[in-house]
């Protein structure tokens, strides 16, 4: 049974225009924000791909980025890897995750 507190905060949720989606504006951002919220930590390499792809959420980057417009283009590789395949690794690209891309994104 839930309480009246319980039903009234579930909802004054549910009628947010980025969940109930017959109110939102853009359904697709919608959408992927969802997606992105419930994705981030099961699988945040899912989360992270579909935001350099598609952009949403817009995520205000930190006042203290040294680029306050630009997104990661790609992951580092772990220490692990450097430490035991630095030569294959390196063939990849460096670390800068601002500046350089993934290989597949010329």
């Amino acid at each position: 049974m839930v309480d009246e507190v319980g039903a009234s905060e579930f909802a004054a949720y549910n009628v947010q225009p980025t969940v109930n989606l017959d109110q939102a504006t853009h359904k697709i951002e919608a959408i992927v924000t969802q997606k992105w919220l419930s994705l981030n930590s099961i699988s945040s390499i899912e989360a992270w791909s579909d935001y350099r792809r598609l952009g949403i959420p817009a995520i205000p980057n930190s006042l203290d980025a040294p680029v306050p417009t630009a997104r990661p283009l790609r992951l580092m590789y772990p220490e692990s890897e450097r430490q035991t395949h630095n030569a294959e690794a390196s063939q990849q690209g460096s670390d800068a995750m601002i500046k350089d891309k993934v290989w597949w994104n010329p």
